[in-house]
């Protein structure tokens, strides 16, 4: 799992975990409904993650905060919207269908985790770079909202 990060998860955090392995849950015993099998190792797999099962186990125990790119592979995988596990990373995303979060100190210090995580992971998708443009027109039309950019 690239760039494991051993802090201690915030109450917030710890919830949206909470909230992601009840869909785990969900998810998997209607695969099993359907004689499907749904794994961690699966999900992972499916994500694309160089340690599969370990990283969809961090995830899930609230071992490693979910970041956007996480939340928005798991969603897609799982079939759930990201707002319902996380409400304030699919906030970055603010493309109409979720509230935008207020510019402030939070908002800027989610993003520059989310861009540095996603860059030091040693890659970037094309929904990876997608997440990232939506990002940047946000930050612009927060610092520049009478668009005159310098």
């Amino acid at each position: 799992m690239e760039n494991f990060d051993p802090r201690a998860l915030t109450p917030e955090e710890k919830a949206e975990c909470a909230r992601l392995a009840s869909i785990f849950r969900q998810r998997k015993a209607e695969a099993g409904a359907r004689a499907e099998r749904l794994t961690q190792t699966s999900l992972g797999v499916a994500c694309g993650w160089s340690s599969p099962q370990s990283a969809v186990n961090h995830y899930l125990t609230g071992r490693r905060a979910l970041n956007l790119s996480a939340l928005l592979l798991m969603a897609k995988h799982l079939q759930f919207d990201p707002i319902a596990v996380s409400p304030r990373l699919a906030a970055l995303l603010g493309d109409g269908t979720h509230p935008t979060l207020p510019a402030s100190d939070a908002a800027a210090e989610c993003d520059r985790t989310f861009l540095l995580s996603t860059i030091a992971g040693g890659g970037l998708t094309s929904a990876d770079l997608q997440v990232l443009a939506k990002v940047a027109r946000r930050f612009i039309a927060e610092r520049d909202p009478a668009g005159q950019q310098q």
